[in-house]
């Protein structure tokens, strides 16, 4: 039973993983070819994040 809950929370990550990957690409067709980088790209943007949606 725990393989199950392992091979489904592994694939939850790589599907996880390749959506932000695919958030990344958008974002950065969408910014080129201008000179600021995508804000996920920045160190600490999933601090403020978690601000905005504690507030």
């Amino acid at each position: 039973m725990n393989d199950k809950k392992d091979e489904s929370k592994k694939k939850q990550l790589k599907n996880n993983a390749q959506k932000e990957k695919k958030k990344l690409d958008k974002e950065l067709n969408q910014t080129f070819p201008a000179s600021d980088p995508p804000s996920r790209t920045r160190p600490g943007h999933e601090k403020e994040k978690k601000k905005d949606n504690d507030s």
